[in-house]
């Protein structure tokens, strides 16, 4: 009976986001093995450094610790095992060593596993990936806000489709330069592998809004969008793109 309930509260849950499919353009997709993809984010150094490391913590159990390093050094986010699930934790730079590492959030770590942290320039805008409560299964990527008055990450909410789908969805990086966006997924490949997909990133979302069910389903699963092929010079010297399609 719970397993039946957690299927109906992923139903739901697909149902509510299918009301918000952001129609993105995807400027390229690559399938690579997991084990090297990271190597396939090309984002500027002034957005900070990621870094993923395979740990062990008994025979059976192994974890990928992924660590986002802000661009001045001076902050890292990243995740560990706390018990049999992982966390993200954070840690400031002193002045030869790591303070303490601290666990980030109450609203942003549960019983289940959250991971692949990414910290926006602004400070205060955290993507990383959960596999617990309000994922449509698998790890799903959550958006959540650092609250100056609160001293606290707000309640974090799901970012949706086509960014995540019933398989595994991490690793969102934001490169605001460059109008650039990177997410890895999972979906109808073979274990051991992951496509990682690049979009026209912007602040302005635009959602499909159309009648036609198969249409928004094909744009939800990534099976069809609109692509951006070509690079132009803009007055603030960040790159844009042509979007072709529909």
């Amino acid at each position: 009976l719970a397993e039946i309930e957690a299927l109906v509260q992923k139903a739901a849950l697909g149902e509510r986001l299918m009301a918000r499919v952001e129609n993105i353009a995807i400027i390229d997709s690559v399938t690579v093995d997991k084990k090297q993809f990271l190597n396939y984010y090309n984002f500027s150094k002034d957005i900070g450094s990621l870094s993923v490391e395979t740990k062990r913590k008994s025979d059976k159990i192994t974890y990928e610790q992924v660590t986002y390093t802000t661009e001045r050094g001076d902050r890292r986010y990243f995740s560990d095992m706390n018990g049999n699930n992982t966390d993200i934790f954070s840690s400031f730079r002193l002045l030869d060593a790591w303070a303490e590492p601290k666990s980030l959030s109450d609203n942003v770590n549960s019983k289940s596993n959250e991971n692949y942290p990414f910290l926006m320039l602004d400070g205060l805008t955290l993507f990383y990936a959960s596999d617990g409560e309000g994922s449509l299964g698998g790890y799903d990527i959550f958006m959540t806000r650092f609250s100056p008055s609160t001293r606290d990450f707000l309640l974090p909410e799901n970012i949706g489709f086509p960014f995540n789908s019933p398989y595994n969805d991490y690793m969102m990086v934001i490169d605001e330069q460059r109008n650039i966006g990177w997410f890895a997924s999972d979906r109808f490949l073979p274990p051991g592998r992951v496509t990682i997909y690049s979009f026209a990133y912007s602040t302005q979302k635009e959602y499909l809004r159309t009648d036609d069910d198969m249409l928004l389903r094909n744009v939800a699963q990534l099976k069809k969008f609109r692509r951006a092929e070509k690079k132009l010079s803009t007055p603030s010297n960040k790159p844009a793109f042509i979007v072709t399609g529909k």
